[in-house]
């Protein structure tokens, strides 16, 4: 891992250790970009932030393996230390019936990239923090859509911690250079429906949502 200024210039240097962590300390205020250059990965997101005097921060990167996602969309959530368990869902089209798909946490319906839906979540994160990662290996006609549920709250209709968790989408197509990244608003809220997509895999249209509801359960996610 690399730590630089705004200006481009590095600051300092580490190498992860076994687990892929990382950390810097000492630097001065100021806004940082953290980038990393892994064996075997490409694509590695860079990271911009921002930090003040005594203040500590988490930032997570996360790499392409090379050859691993060139055909596919990958959509990765991230969270901060609250709410300990925000759920990633994808709902979408069936190739063979009427029937809309639901790609999420339960064993049953984690999906599959090799089979229909053609859509899979690689693990299950429950102790904060994510990341939890969906990947499309292909789109049928229809709207594909892209939610993240507050598993910790869902029996809320007051709740406010999705809406201050910090969490980040960021989606990955395989015709751009970096991710769009989506911030969750900070609203009332236990669903955040992120975005939809449509077309076809390497041509997809994203139509951002944004929108906070409420949902109970995990199935009642849309």
């Amino acid at each position: 891992g690399q730590g630089g200024g705004a200006d481009g210039s590095g600051v300092a240097e580490r190498t992860t250790d076994s687990s892929g962590g990382y950390s810097f300390a000492g630097l001065e205020s100021g806004v940082y970009t953290v980038s990393a250059v892994p064996n075997g990965f490409k694509d590695c997101s860079r990271t911009t932030i921002s930090l003040d005097s005594n203040q500590t921060t988490t930032q997570n990167l996360f790499c392409s393996p090379v050859g691993g996602n060139d055909s596919g969309i990958r959509i990765v959530l991230t969270w901060g230390q609250t709410p300990e368990d925000l759920d990633a869902h994808l709902t979408g089209p069936n190739a063979s019936d009427a029937n809309r798909f639901h790609v999420f946490w339960r064993t049953a319906y984690r999906g599959s990239e090799a089979a229909n839906p053609f859509a899979r979540l690689d693990t299950d994160k429950t102790d904060r923090l994510g990341p939890e990662t969906i990947t499309i290996k292909q789109m049928n006609s229809g709207v594909y859509r892209y939610s993240v549920h507050d598993y910790t709250n869902r029996n809320s209709a007051t709740s406010t911690a999705l809406g201050s968790s910090q969490a980040k989408v960021e989606l990955y197509l395989p015709s751009a250079l970096g991710p769009m990244t989506f911030y969750v608003p900070n609203q009332r809220g236990t669903l955040w429906t992120v975005f939809e997509l449509t077309g076809s895999l390497g041509n997809p249209t994203v139509t951002p949502r944004n929108d906070m509801g409420l949902a109970t359960d995990e199935f009642s996610v849309p």
